[in-house]
C-alpha cells in the first residue's frame, strides 16, 4: 500500500478476519490522512467466528421441529399419538435428525435412540437409521404407540450425540390407550332398532262375548229380560 496517492489515483489494503474464539466480531477501521475534513477517515467492519462443529436438530411429521427438552407434546409434530385401542392396535410416526452444522454429527448412543417411561407401550424403530451424519444431511427413525393399557402413557425420547452443547438431544411423547366396550342394542319385530329411552304405549283391542239369560224370579212380570239374547261384543282399547 503506497502513502502517497496522486489526484487520481488509488490505493487498496486488506482487512483480514481471523477469530479465536466463536461469536460476532466488531472492529473499527480508521485511516489517518491530509483530507482537510475527513481525517481520520473512519467506518465499522464485523464478521461471526463459526466453530467447526456438528448442530443436531429434530423434525417430527410435516417437517415440524421439535426443540430439545420439549416437554408438551403436540398432534401436529406427531409427538401427540392421540387415542388409539388397547387390543393390539399401533400408530408409527417417522423423525428426522438433522445436521445443520459444518461438522459430523455422531449418534454415541449403541443403541442410537432410547426411549424411557411407559416402555410396554412406545417402542424405537432405528432400522436404516445412520449414526454419522454429515454436514448438512440428516437420517430419520420410527417411534411406535401400541397401548397396552387404558389410559394416558407417558415416554421420553433421547439421542445421545456429539452436539457440543445439546447432548443428550430428548423430547417428550405421549398417547391414549382406549379400551373396547360392549355396545348394547334391542331390535323389536322384523328387526326394527328400538333406541334406548323409547317410550311406545302399545296398541290393543279385548274382545268379549257376552249372553244374557233370564233366571227364576219370584215375580215373572216384573222380569224384562227375554229368555235369551243375542252376544254383544265389547271392546277396550287403552
Amino acid at each position: 500500500m503506497v502513502t502517497n496517492i496522486a489526484a487520481g489515483a488509488s490505493t487498496v489494503f486488506r482487512i483480514v478476519l481471523h477469530p479465536t474464539s466463536t461469536g460476532m466480531k466488531t472492529g473499527i477501521v480508521a485511516i489517518a490522512n491530509s483530507d482537510s475534513d475527513e481525517n481520520p477517515y473512519r467506518f465499522a467492519v464485523q464478521g461471526m467466528a463459526l466453530t467447526f462443529a456438528a448442530e443436531i436438530g429434530v423434525l417430527g411429521i410435516d417437517g415440524a421441529s421439535i426443540e430439545n427438552g420439549d416437554s408438551l407434546p403436540a398432534v401436529a409434530d406427531g409427538t401427540d399419538y392421540g387415542s388409539i385401542y388397547a387390543n393390539g392396535s399401533s400408530a408409527t410416526n417417522t423423525f428426522t435428525v438433522t445436521n445443520s452444522g459444518l461438522a459430523m454429527l455422531y449418534l454415541t448412543n449403541p443403541q442410537i435412540v432410547v426411549v424411557t417411561g411407559d416402555t410396554g407401550d412406545f417402542t424405537v424403530d432405528t432400522g436404516g437409521t445412520a449414526t454419522n451424519i454429515a454436514a448438512g444431511s440428516s437420517s430419520t427413525f420410527r417411534v411406535v404407540f401400541a397401548p397396552g393399557t387404558i389410559g394416558t402413557r407417558t415416554g421420553v425420547v433421547t439421542i445421545a450425540n456429539s452436539d457440543s452443547d445439546e447432548t443428550p438431544y430428548s423430547f417428550a411423547v405421549q398417547g391414549t390407550g382406549l379400551g373396547l366396550l360392549p355396545e348394547m342394542g334391542v331390535l323389536g319385530i322384523n328387526g326394527g332398532s328400538i333406541p334406548s329411552g323409547t317410550i311406545r304405549r302399545p296398541s290393543w283391542t279385548v274382545q268379549a262375548s257376552v249372553r244374557f239369560v233370564r233366571t227364576a224370579s219370584r215375580s215373572p212380570a216384573r222380569s224384562q229380560l227375554p229368555t235369551t239374547a243375542s252376544p254383544r261384543c265389547i271392546s277396550l282399547t287403552p
